[in-house]
């Protein structure tokens, strides 16, 4: 298969750790030996800018999905493909994804409201609502302690703003 270049392979052999038969780390130059070697053709780029074969990045831009989406459906088994180094690139050839196992797979992937770019985890709602207090919080202890309550500790600050409405604990007030 012609897929990549010398010193693409050489950099997911080593990201790999496989070594050469002496041991030694690949380099593009060990690559192209061995492809001479064994009389595999140099990797040249389709002439017509089509290639045959797809990583995953492609493969989903050209079935319009997510990666993380052709993925997991490439991992379950759903969709053709080829993942030759546990570190490497998943590869997908043109014909496997115009087939209709791969179309319903965009299919659903579309219909499918709850992808992971519609949705922000619970822990980062949260995250995000607390940064938001803050902000509120910050603007409203400043502009207080600078006119009405310029000689208040942070108990007193607190129970003040618990009063107005401000979820708030005193560890924040002293921030």
């Amino acid at each position: 298969m012609l897929i990549a270049s010398d010193d693409l392979i050489a950099g997911l052999l080593n990201r790999n750790g496989l070594k050469t038969g002496n041991g030694n780390r690949w380099t593009r130059e060990r690559v192209t030996s061995m492809r001479s070697n064994y009389h595999i053709p140099v990797f040249k780029p389709a002439e017509d800018g089509i290639e045959p074969w797809l990583n995953l990045g492609n493969a989903a831009k050209l079935l319009k999905i997510a990666p993380k989406t052709l993925r997991l459906a490439a991992e379950a088994g759903e969709i053709e493909s080829i993942h030759p180094l546990p570190d490497g690139p998943w590869i997908f050839a043109r014909t496997w994804l115009i087939t209709t196992a791969a179309q319903s797979i965009a299919e659903r992937a579309r219909k499918n409201q709850n992808t992971p770019r519609d949705r922000i985890p619970l822990n980062k709602v949260s995250s995000l609502q607390s940064h938001s207090q803050m902000g509120v919080l910050m603007r409203s202890c400043t502009m207080r302690s600078s006119k009405r309550w310029p000689f208040l500790g942070s108990r007193r600050m607190t129970a003040m703003l618990k009063a107005e409405g401000l979820q708030v604990n005193r560890k924040r007030v002293q921030r």
